[in-house]
């Protein structure tokens, strides 16, 4: 096996440079990337979400583009020092591991359901160390505690951590024969979103959304959300899996969780309607709450948050809407001091554009990636504003961006 991966190493390594001395060559971007240099992964999608793939690459500026083709659409990304795993998300319910190193050599891929369930929905995961990780499953109220280096799928799931406190509920008059009955029903499910370890913590997020009732549409029975709904973020010891806090969000529907110094930054979205959401922080010490700054209908909802330091840091901001029946993306990147809660300028020209994701990448630079069909693609951007953006487009729309711990 060690001699293996040694030659299969060496393979990366010739593909990555080789592909420069090759001018018919689609798949390659950007500058020469050795494959001792690969330290980030870009999951791109078609615009039709009929197909996948993953650009495996170097921060340095280049990558190659269409490794891991899928003919699903719903898969994402997570990294850890040595790895990254492609999730299949809902109704795929896999995990799929890769060192960075490795990049066309899976190491192992295991189903995230437990026997009872149709579709867990994987969104993340996250490690602890080479042997414990915690996995986030949007569809359920338990996240897995596994070992990223079980040699079986037996061997993978350790143990859980229960969110089932944190069900939504609702109680509503049913009439029925004139007779009139309280009802309650409970979901089965947290939609927990998000999660990150700080402080020796773990911090999960959960949009709540659901209450248990469903509704009949054109494509059949579907859950009903409720944006009024509670976010909460549920506090965990990563050595004892004791659950130590619980902090309910000022913001309805939290989509994403960021580490900055001895704060979590929460960005909500709110309702798609009349709640434009609220970014904030919980002090990852005694887990007070502080509101950082609030969506409004003229910056939009808030999608996303990167902090680089503790004056200047970046959110994606959301003010798509659906015009002559035709749903169109306008997502902006605004700086803000997370010290003063000053809003600041648009970043750059990333103003009404389709944006997916932000992320401080190695060495402080901003990355920013792009679902248009136009420009498909991620762009390094230098907060200092020294060097020029640096666009490198990919085959397909590419909708998350990871980096090596």
């Amino acid at each position: 096996m060690i001699n293996r991966k040694i030659t299969l190493a060496l393979t990366v390594s010739i593909m990555l440079s080789g592909c420069l001395e090759e001018s018919d060559s689609s798949n390659y971007v950007g500058v020469e990337c050795d494959s001792s240099a690969l330290d980030m992964a870009i999951q791109t999608v078609a615009a039709d979400y009929s197909s996948s793939a993953v650009a495996i690459g170097c921060s340095d500026g280049g990558f190659l583009d269409g490794n891991l083709i899928k003919t699903a659409s719903d898969y994402s990304l997570s990294a850890s020092s040595e790895s990254f795993y492609h999730i299949g998300r809902n109704y795929i319910d896999t995990i799929t591991k890769y060192d960075f190193l490795l990049s066309d050599v899976e190491e192992w891929t295991y189903s995230t359901n437990d026997e009872s369930e149709s579709t867990s929905n994987p969104y993340k995961i996250i490690e602890v160390s080479a042997t414990k990780a915690y996995v986030i499953r949007y569809n359920t109220s338990k996240v897995w505690i596994v070992d990223p280096s079980a040699a079986n799928e037996e061997d993978f799931k350790l143990g859980e951590l229960d969110l089932s406190a944190y069900l939504a509920s609702q109680t509503s008059d049913v009439t029925v024969d004139n007779v009139t009955t309280s009802v309650t029903t409970t979901a089965t499910q947290t939609d927990m979103s998000d999660a990150v370890i700080a402080n020796g913590k773990l911090f999960v997020a959960m949009q709540r959304l659901r209450n248990g009732k469903t509704g009949e549409g054109t494509y059949g029975p579907y859950d009903i959300r409720d944006y009024t709904n509670d976010s909460i973020v549920a506090v965990f010891d990563i050595v004892t899996d004791q659950e130590i806090d619980n902090i309910t969000l000022t913001g309805h529907n939290v989509q994403s969780l960021s580490v900055f110094g001895d704060n979590v930054y929460s960005a909500s979205f709110g309702d798609y309607d009349s709640d434009y959401g609220v970014l904030e922080s919980i002090n990852t010490t005694d887990h007070t709450l502080s509101t950082i700054l609030s969506g409004t209908s003229s910056i939009g909802s808030i999608k996303d948050v990167a902090i680089l330091s503790e004056t200047q840091g970046y959110v994606l901001t959301d003010q798509s809407q659906r015009i002559a029946n035709v749903y169109t993306y306008f997502l902006n990147v605004m700086e803000f001091n997370p010290s003063t809660n000053e809003l600041g300028n648009i970043v750059n020209d990333y103003s009404a554009r389709h944006l997916s994701d932000i992320e401080i990448g190695p060495n402080n630079y901003l990355w920013i990636t792009s679902s248009e069909d136009s420009t498909p693609g991620v762009y390094k951007v230098d907060p200092e504003g020294i060097e020029d953006d640096l666009y490198l487009g990919t085959n397909l729309n590419a909708t998350k961006i990871v980096f090596k711990q």
